[in-house]
């Protein structure tokens, strides 16, 4: 009985510590690590040339600079100090004194259809007078002419009548038609035939 008792107590203590060893053994044993969780980066997002927006542009970009406009120096045209100038006080008044004495009416270019036209010479006092031209051939030609101012300013020198000639046949000759352009400056002066055609023409002073 008492050897039975022992056996038991000795086993007992036996299995006491074998489960001790084996709780010491399972905390001593290395775990296995817990799978970590290693969180996927994202690739960096390339932008879309196609939708990327601008900033608007914001106008003006500087202060914008005004140059002040250059002034045009007005340059007086050059003429025949005997040319023809029609006063504007005289113009204004409806006087045509300023014509008194002999002038010279030349083409400034040729017909393209009669090749060159004759030169006209005028001989006028108080808006009346002679005309007097020579043609290519030698062929002399008179009539009689009135100058006069018009409603417009424009002095008009015609006649009513064409011109006798030399060998016994008649010459129409233009009417001359001068537009004032001020004090400093030449009329502008243009021979219109009965066809309605325009040449232009320089009228020039011959002598008082």
């Amino acid at each position: 009985m008492g050897s039975a008792k022992r056996r038991w107590r000795w086993l007992l203590a036996l299995a006491v510590m074998l489960a001790l060893v084996i709780t010491l053994a399972l905390r001593s044993w290395p775990s296995t690590p817990a799978p970590v969780t290693v969180a996927a980066r994202a690739a960096p997002a390339i932008p879309d040339k196609t939708s990327v927006a601008l900033p608007p542009l914001q106008l003006p970009l500087a202060a914008a600079t005004v140059m002040p406009p250059v002034p045009q120096v007005q340059i007086a045209t050059p003429h025949d100090k005997h040319a023809l100038v029609m006063p504007t006080a005289a113009v204004r008044a409806g006087s045509n004194r300023f014509l008194d004495g002999k002038w010279r009416a030349r083409p400034a270019v040729d017909s393209p259809l009669t090749g060159k036209l004759p030169t006209l010479r005028y001989r006028l006092y108080h808006g009346k007078g002679t005309a007097n031209l020579t043609q290519a051939d030698g062929v002399r030609c008179s009539v009689n002419v009135e100058a006069g101012l018009m409603q417009s300013g424009n002095l008009v020198i015609n006649s009513r009548t064409p011109a006798r000639c030399s060998d016994g046949s008649r010459y129409q000759l233009p009417e001359l038609i001068c537009t004032p352009m001020g004090d400093d400056a030449a009329a502008q002066c243009i021979g219109r035939y009965g066809n309605q055609t325009d040449y232009p023409m320089m009228m020039t002073r011959e002598k008082k």
